[in-house]
């Protein structure tokens, strides 16, 4: 449960920057942690291409941002030939002069930032993250990167729903209406809950080799033992030339008994094997005598990650985003870390860029709740064509789909070519029909422009299109969009 008093009127609350900069600051966070990651698998792959003193930091955190844009800067060629083209391309504009001096000292803040940890170590199986600290904004980012890796892929297809428990729910509470669970992307949740134990593969192995050398050992064993019966069955009928009537057929078949139960006792110890590796029970009375701590899922060591930075950073600010698969994990994990680490005055913040849809009506009505305690401000950001905030999505309404559909909570902001609006999804009365009609009509449109999906996905357009904005994004504040909704972050 949340560990500070809702609605603590004697809390300061903290000052947050205009939309423009809580817009465009999160999109680069998250395009940097592509190119961050890309620089360190450069690093650890070929150290001995890399240009300048500074490249070995890369691996070596924390690293300041001044160092690593000289890294990047000194290996730019190299840069080049070894990441994709979209990223050298956004990487190179956002070291440019032309940026820097327009936008560099106002959304970056270069030299007071501070790269403390890149959860890169097992990029093809694992979600990858990176945590930066802004001395001059007062602030944490927590950013996750987007699809890469066919691990990613293999998350994002998983199109179905699974519970995770709620955090805001209390048994013991009697006017808290929050549900035991809520529902959520099984892809998503498994990439942050799932337990993945480095330890576990190499105990299961060694149990699995235990088990098989007891298998062997008894077929050894067996063997032995017929055959030496066989040899002396063999030398009794030497000894005799009396020829066996036909009614001792049974005999013959007596002999050969010891041989079929062998064969059946070792079939069944087979298959009793397979079945415990199948249920992973091979090895779990070995894992569970080890003495070590219990493994973590991904979502408690990242939480364990920014409660350090916090503790050393207090009253600083909690930011969370991300692009496309990214801005999915980042909103998942807002969740849990508005619990957390929320304060009186100093919300968490969560800005997703591009991000698909999370959860259900129960993950979205948690979000909400989160909103009005005011420990949760959310900002989701997306392109009119792009089809990724639209998925996954139900288009059957009947009254077993309609409660289950995924939601997009927050603030929205939908951007065009040369304008933007911005919406509050909340529960809805709306009809079957209208939900329906809204959804089709809007899949319709992309479905027609299908060739600008590229583009409209891309988190280059993004950070076009919110620059474009930024006479009129200078002049808004997120809060002000919480006042309308009668949510006051400001009191």
């Amino acid at each position: 449960m949340p560990m500070w008093p809702f609605g603590n009127k004697d809390a300061t609350p903290v000052e947050f920057p205009d939309l423009f900069v809580e817009t465009v600051q999160p999109t680069i966070a998250s395009i940097m942690v592509f190119a961050f990651a890309d620089l360190r698998r450069i690093v650890r792959a070929e150290p001995e291409n890399m240009t300048g003193s500074n490249s070995r930091k890369v691996l070596d955190l924390p690293m300041s941002g001044r160092d690593m844009i000289k890294v990047c800067v000194e290996n730019l060629e190299m840069i080049k030939q070894k990441v994709r083209t979209n990223i050298y391309e956004t990487l190179s504009y956002l070291l440019s002069a032309d940026f820097m001096e327009a936008h560099g000292n106002e959304v970056t803040s270069i030299d007071h930032i501070l790269i403390h940890h890149c959860g890169d170590d097992n990029e093809p199986n694992e979600c990858v993250h990176s945590i930066i600290v802004n001395s001059k904004m007062k602030q944490i980012t927590l950013s996750f990167r987007g699809s890469i890796t066919m691990q990613d892929w293999l998350q994002n297809a998983k199109l179905v729903s699974g519970d995770i428990a709620n955090p805001l729910y209390d048994e013991d509470d009697k006017l808290n209406d929050q549900p035991e669970y809520f529902g959520v992307h099984l892809g998503f949740r498994d990439y942050l809950y799932d337990i993945k134990d480095p330890l576990l593969p190499t105990i299961r192995f060694s149990a699995i080799q235990v088990k098989m050398d007891e298998v062997l050992a008894f077929t050894k064993e067996s063997s032995s033992s017929i055959q030496e019966s066989e040899k002396s069955s063999n030398e009794d009928k030497k000894e005799t030339t009396q020829q066996v009537p036909a009614h001792d057929n049974e005999a013959q078949m007596g002999s050969q008994q010891p041989l079929h139960n062998f064969q059946s006792k070792a079939n069944e110890e087979i298959v009793k094997l397979k079945a415990m590796i199948v249920s992973n029970e091979v090895g779990q009375e070995e894992l569970d005598n080890e003495e070590t701590e219990p493994p973590k899922n991904k979502i408690d060591i990242i939480l364990d990650q920014v409660q350090v930075l916090l503790d050393a950073n207090p009253g600083y600010k909690l930011y969370i985003t991300g692009h496309s698969l990214g801005g999915a994990l980042a909103l998942l994990m807002s969740v849990q870390a508005s619990v957390r680490f929320a304060r009186p005055g100093i919300p968490v913040t969560c800005v997703t860029i591009a991000n698909p849809r999370v959860g259900d009506s129960r993950f979205r009505g948690a979000v909400q709740s989160l909103e009005q305690k005011k420990m949760l401000r959310l900002l989701t950001v997306h392109n009119f064509l792009d089809l990724v905030p639209s998925m996954p999505n139900r288009l059957c309404r009947c009254d077993f789909c309609r409660p289950n559909k995924f939601c997009m909570p927050g603030i929205i902001m939908i951007l065009k070519k040369g304008s933007y609006s911005i919406t509050y999804h909340s529960d809805t009365n709306n009809t079957r029909w209208e939900e329906f009609t809204g959804e089709f009509q809007r899949l319709l449109i992309v479905i027609f422009c299908f060739c600008q999906m590229g583009p409209s996905h891309n988190y280059r357009t993004y950070l076009d299109r919110l620059i474009a904005q930024k006479d009129k994004l200078t002049n808004m504040y997120l809060n002000d969009l919480y006042r309308e909704q009668g949510i006051d972050f400001d009191k």
